[in-house]
């Protein structure tokens, strides 16, 4: 019977597994935000007064997110020669003591992040001519968001029986996603906020 070594069979398997791993290297992959960053919630445009925390009522108008409380998210591009376009925002939820969870959610978000500011554009640049890191489109933007949508909110309505005693807090964890110039999908970390909930 002739032999077979074992570094013939496992040199091809390594070699393919090295392969894999090289192609999860995805532009879907931002750890941390460190290309894609959201820094936080604000209560201007400016971004020049944080958040920390919101209200709302369970019994208040039941219209559109006219009725939602209301932020302004902080986002950040760090990449040289990519803008980013922006297309949705992203919701979890938790409500301490609940006997069931709002489900996860996501609205969409319009904008452009311009590339990272003061960076020298490289060569391989996916930016359109005559667009360059110091143009007037930023790398950092404030996006005004409801932070308890509609479908939410009517979720919270129909379903007060597995909820706690009001007031209680909602955690509102948010996270955005964006594709960049380059057409690599991105999404940011995540940060969250206390919506206290009242009747």
């Amino acid at each position: 019977m002739k032999k077979i070594s074992l570094a013939k069979i496992f040199t091809p398997v390594i070699a393919l597994l090295s392969l894999a791993l090289v192609g999860c290297g995805s532009g879907a992959n931002n750890d941390e935000g460190v290309s894609f960053t959201m820094f936080g919630f604000y209560a201007n445009i400016e971004g020049s007064t944080g958040l920390t925390g919101s209200g709302m009522s369970l019994t208040e108008a039941t219209g559109a997110d006219f009725f939602s409380p209301r932020a302004f998210i902080g986002l950040q591009n760090n990449l040289a020669g990519q803008f980013i376009r922006l297309n949705r925002v992203n919701y979890s939820y938790n409500i301490p003591g609940a006997a069931a969870q709002p489900p996860n959610t996501s609205a969409a978000l319009p904008g452009v992040i311009g590339p990272a500011a003061g960076a020298t554009s490289p060569s391989n640049t996916t930016l359109p001519q005559g667009i360059g890191a110091n143009d007037k489109i930023g790398p950092v933007g404030f996006f005004e968001i409801a932070l308890v949508p509609k479908d939410t909110r009517d979720w919270m309505r129909a379903n007060r029986g597995f909820l706690p005693a009001a007031p209680f807090q909602l955690e509102v964890s948010v996270s955005s996603s964006g594709r960049t110039s380059s057409g690599d999908f991105l999404e940011s970390n995540e940060d969250t906020i206390l919506v206290v909930v009242s009747d």
